[in-house]
């Protein structure tokens, strides 16, 4: 594989867009992610390489369509509908520069939080286009027919990193050759761009891996997510993402880096053996692995300080029954990553997800668009949304840890999860830690619990799935060696959770079996008369624990509190600290934004202005102000419209000296206005220096706030017009 990158110059307007509107203000929108950047999706990139290379292939010339691009299709359910990678990854399309922009915003951000807004940001590289429909048989606009459409702007530039092999080198600048045209409209002016293909140098980063500890038979890794990931969900097909990254997913990575045939073979007959197994990935906050909310904790109706812990009998604990006394609603707490301290404050953590829409052509190609069709849809694909990190771990023989470890030290770079050859999928994994596990501490307990931290296949005795609490029980027993009787007599209470689990085998293009087995954050109680010995810590349990199914927990039932504390966290303290701080604008980026902001804030600046000077002054009249207004536009200075305003009304009609006094005192007011405009400007923005800052009106600030002001004095003007003529 090499790294390439194609660029693309936009040579007009462009609107790629994203299915969705902002604030109801805009039709169309384009694609921008969460800081205000715009972007071209891989998958649209993508999709329109793959329509060039079917017109070369019309042509006559020998260009392998589904070997670069794969085959078309979304449904995995059935192999011979199901869409196959191909061989040329794309990534989504951003600015040059898009990095170092992204740094000085999260410096920034919180100092000045307006400066960093993504819709300030968006309008350095785009704007908004209003168009209508005309009626041919009127020449007027049609009714209802305004449509307002956000679009990139000509002359930038974007690049898109490509990864392939280089015998495609030649095809695809073929087909980058073709592309003339993306995005909506695009035989109406729209999205006429220039694409060109780009040899990469080959990068020797070095991965910052843990050090290894000699013979570890345990693994810990970081996934950070560079773009977002789909982790398909048997409940909702391309509609529906996994919150998590699953074992299975990690060891098919694995084993995609492994080269040699004798070493998979060693792998793979070390996974039949269960002497490796890969834990699912969840969420990662502070560096610690977050796990699912155990189902034993309950919120409180319209209290969210508190929750109820429901292992503990609130008499034993010399507490009282609030949900008795007040007759409150309890409800179970919804799903989420949670990490508990010792001091009982729970912490809740929700993994961001975000939609993506997206829609395949039809068939036919003289059809501009998706249609309902067997061929074309339009759908949209619910997917991790990227930036977040994701903690997991790998056990077994120290000789095959060592073997993981070396491969994930050579690059960091990974794929995981659905489409991840264009626009999603793209992460990178680090090893964190490397360990020799302690045999877990065997107690003597009588009050414990075990909780699923991963779902849990179980076969009944009738070799059937099954997700009966007893199974489960069974299944515990003869994992601690006991008696089935004694811990199926102990079992106190049951907070049973139940799921789907599936998946897709790439290497035999099936499915899996789709099978009904327990959830995470699955919880059973025992009280035992006697004390049992249980490892405390990690067991597996159930079947496919090489993928991470059956990850489950032993704990104590330690004395406790029946009621207990969310923890609250507040950034206040710190964004107070941080706004009395100051910006030193370092990019032409955010120099590009307080310019803009400037133009906003001098014509709001103005109609305040205007506004004290009728208080002050009283009404003007309208025919001085238009009067200015053209002095304006012929002339360039303060100066000059002031001598013209002496040399025109200085005359000897009382009308002429009113027109000058008004004109006099419009000049001064402007004159002492606007000396310090640009430094309240910058003081409200929190802006050290304005050095970046290229204001469009640097040297004849003062003309252009006249030009504001008597706009806003004319309103004012027409404004009151309008109310005397309703009296």
């Amino acid at each position: 594989m090499r790294n390439y990158r194609i660029k693309i110059e936009l040579l007009s307007d462009m609107c790629v867009s994203d299915g969705g509107i902002y604030n109801s203000a805009i039709d169309t929108d384009i694609c921008y992610d969460e800081y205000g950047f715009p972007y071209i999706p891989a998958k649209r990139l993508k999709g329109c390489l793959r329509e060039c290379a079917l017109e070369l292939k019309d042509w006559g010339m020998p260009i392998g369509v589904q070997e670069m691009f794969g085959t078309q299709g979304n449904d995995d359910s059935d192999s011979e509908k199901a869409g196959k990678a191909g061989a040329v990854h794309i990534r989504d399309a951003y600015i040059a520069d898009k990095e170092r922009f992204v740094s000085e915003i999260r410096q920034n951000q919180s100092v000045s939080p307006v400066l960093c807004h993504p819709q300030n940001i968006l309008k350095v590289f785009s704007y908004v286009r209003v168009q209508t429909s005309i009626d041919y048989e009127t020449g007027v606009a049609q009714e209802q027919s305004l449509r307002t459409m956000r679009v990139a702007n000509k002359g930038q530039v974007f690049y898109a990193a490509v990864e392939m092999d280089e015998k495609y080198e030649k095809e695809l600048k073929n087909c980058l050759a073709v592309l003339k045209h993306m995005g909506i409209a695009r035989t109406r002016g729209f999205g006429e761009i220039k694409a060109t293909l780009e040899v990469q140098a080959e990068k020797n980063n070095p991965v910052k891996c843990a050090a290894y500890q000699q013979n570890a038979d345990y693994l810990e890794y970081e996934i950070r997510l560079l773009s977002p990931v789909i982790c398909k969900s048997v409940h909702g097909q391309e509609e529906s993402s996994m919150d998590y990254i699953e074992g299975a997913k990690v060891l098919g990575h694995i084993l995609h880096r492994i080269t040699g045939v004798e070493q998979k073979e060693k792998f793979l007959t070390a996974l039949s053996d269960n002497k490796l197994i890969f834990g699912n990935a969840y969420l990662s906050h502070k560096g610690e692995r977050l796990t699912e909310v155990p189902a034993f904790l309950y919120g409180i109706k319209n209290d969210k300080v508190h929750y109820r812990n429901k292992l503990f009998d609130p008499e034993e604990n010399g507490q009282k029954d609030k949900s008795t006394e007040d007759h409150v609603q309890l409800n179970q707490i919804k799903h989420c990553y949670v990490c508990m301290p010792q001091d009982g404050r729970l912490q809740k953590y929700d993994v961001e997800m975000e939609e993506r829409y997206h829609h395949s052509r039809p068939e036919d190609k003289s059809i501009g668009r998706a249609v309902d069709s067997a061929s074309s849809k339009f759908y949209q694909i619910s997917s991790i949304k990227a930036g977040q990190t994701f903690k997991g771990f790998i056990s077994g023989e120290p000789e095959f840890i060592r073997e993981i470890y070396e491969l994930l030290k050579k690059s960091s770079q990974a794929s995981f999860g659905y489409a991840r050859n264009a626009e999603y999928g793209n992460c990178e994994i680090t090893v964190t830690k490397t360990a020799v596990q302690k045999k877990p501490e065997m107690q003597s307990v009588k009050n414990f619990y075990l909780k699923l931290n991963a779902p849990l296949i179980l076969y009944s005795e009738k070799a059937m799935y099954t997700t009966d609490a007893k199974e489960l029980v069974k299944e515990l027993s003869a994992a601690l060696w006991q008696n089935e009787n004694i811990l199926e007599n102990s079992v106190e209470s049951r907070y049973i959770k139940t799921t789907f689990v599936g998946g897709y085998n790439v290497t035999w293009g099936l499915r899996k079996p789709t099978v009904g087995a327990f959830d995470k954050g699955t919880v059973i109680q025992f009280k035992a008369e006697n004390a049992v010995d249980i490892p405390v810590g990690t067991i597996w349990l159930g079947e496919r624990n090489t993928e991470g199914y059956g990850e489950c927990e032993l704990a104590v039932c330690e004395e406790g509190a029946y009621y207990g504390e969310y923890v609250q966290e507040t950034l206040s303290a710190v964004k107070d600290q941080d706004t009395a701080g100051k910006i030193k604008i370092c990019t032409e980026l955010l120099g590009k934004v307080a310019c803009n902001l400037f133009d906003e804030y001098l014509h709001a600046y103005a109609a305040h202005k205007a506004k004290d000077h009728e208080k002050e002054y009283g009404s003007y009249s309208k025919a001085t102000v238009s009067n200015m207004q053209i002095m304006c536009s012929e002339n360039d200075s303060l100066e000059k419209v002031k001598n013209i305003c002496e040399a025109r009304y200085n005359k000897a009609s009382d009308e002429k000296k009113k027109k000058l006094e008004q004109a006099k005192k419009v000049c001064e007011t402007v004159e002492r206005d606007s000396k310090d405009v640009k430094e309240k400007f910058m003081k409200q923005y929190h802006i050290s220096d304005s050095e970046k800052i290229n204001f469009k009106y640097n040297k004849d600030i003062e003309m252009e706030y006249l030009r504001q002001y008597l706009i806003q004095l004319k309103y004012r003007l027409r404004q009151k017009e309008g109310v005397n003529d309703e009296q």
